[in-house]
């Protein structure tokens, strides 16, 4: 892995994509577990994940570590909206036929 120091191009390019990579992960798998196991208790671990990597990316001594939270706040949002577009995918077809 290249040099992470603080403001290292190589840093900011890792900060970036971490939340992008992670959030497209975690979409498909975490809506058919909405889809299983109810929205309400996935929305409400994803809101989890995404609080905890957002106390640990506000903490962050190292940009490593500032990086690991970013990766850990993009999986809890793509929890979070797979949750929200289920939810009105629901609301809106259920009086079709």
């Amino acid at each position: 892995m290249t040099d992470q120091s603080a403001g290292s191009t190589a840093g900011v390019q890792w900060l970036l994509a971490s939340f992008s990579l992670t959030f497209g992960l975690g979409l498909i798998p975490s809506g058919r577990l909405g889809d299983v196991y109810g929205r309400r208790p996935l929305f409400l671990v994803g809101l989890g994940i995404f609080l905890v990597g957002g106390v640990a990316a506000v903490a962050a001594p190292t940009m490593a570590v500032l990086v690991a939270a970013r990766f850990v706040q993009g999986l809890g949002a793509g929890v979070i909206s797979a949750q929200v577009l289920g939810a009105i995918q629901d609301l809106f077809t259920e009086g079709r036929a």
